[in-house]
């Protein structure tokens, strides 16, 4: 495992990586929440959003995160977590 140093303290880049996709995962799942609340759009609204092909069931916990998460394993694609641009990530417009 890669280890970088920081300020004489070794810390392995894996817990960062975790952290940085957790973090996003909650942004990402709270705008989709917020944004199918509203409903003046179809973001985060189920069946609207490119990554909603891969939702299995939305009764229970984060499911447009494991829906976005399923389709990045499939097609092989990797996410920038520090990305903000929910809208683009939902419709997975680059």
């Amino acid at each position: 495992m890669e280890q970088i140093t920081f300020d004489g303290v070794q810390i392995n880049k894996r817990v960062n990586h975790n952290k940085e996709k957790t973090a996003f995962e909650r942004r990402f799942q709270k705008w989709c929440d917020k944004e199918s609340e509203d409903e003046t759009t179809s973001y985060g609204m189920c069946g609207f959003g490119e990554i909603c092909d891969w939702c299995k069931d939305n009764s229970y916990g984060r499911p447009c995160v494991r829906a976005l998460n399923a389709m990045l394993r499939e097609k092989g694609r990797v996410l920038d977590y520090s990305r903000t641009d929910y809208d683009n990530i939902f419709t997975w417009g680059e």
